[in-house]
């Protein structure tokens, strides 16, 4: 995947409460990740685009691995002006997870985190996903990554 910014801070945050607050998002489970976005515009322009990733710390490093590919994902969108619907939003980012799951296949914490991907029924995160890793099992990244913006 290109068109992602080379240089982009990563913060680690000390407990789930300091992320929730920080994106301004509640989940009953907490967050892992966030990606903050800003930028400026002249007329329809954007300029100075800044990108911060924020993740949740001490976490076991295939799952810190597994959040920075989901959050890489969100920059990937925004920076290539990409707008989905918010479940298929975190169902394409749920594919940098799924690929850094899958990338340890005897990894018991990669097992049960992608078994878990696949059973999740929340619409954006579980369903979502689904669509997307269908979608990307039938046609392959560089369609996919062609196909978004038509979604």
């Amino acid at each position: 995947i290109e068109n992602i910014p080379k240089e982009i801070p990563i913060r680690l945050v000390d407990s789930k409460n300091d992320l929730q607050k920080i994106s301004k998002t509640f989940f009953p489970n907490g967050l892992q990740g966030y990606t903050k976005y800003d930028y400026q515009k002249i007329g329809k322009k954007k300029i100075n685009e800044n990108y911060t990733i924020f993740i949740l710390s001490n976490l076991h490093e295939i799952n810190f691995r597994a959040v920075l590919a989901h959050e890489l994902l969100h920059v990937y969108l925004f920076n290539n002006n990409i707008a989905l619907r918010k479940s298929l939003v975190e169902g394409f980012c749920n594919l940098g997870s799924e690929h850094v799951y899958r990338s340890f296949p005897e990894n018991k914490i990669a097992k049960l985190k992608l078994e878990s991907m696949f059973k999740d029924d929340d619409p954006e995160y579980g369903k979502g996903f689904r669509i997307m890793s269908s979608e990307l099992e039938s046609i392959g990244w560089k369609d996919l990554l062609n196909k978004l913006r038509h979604y």
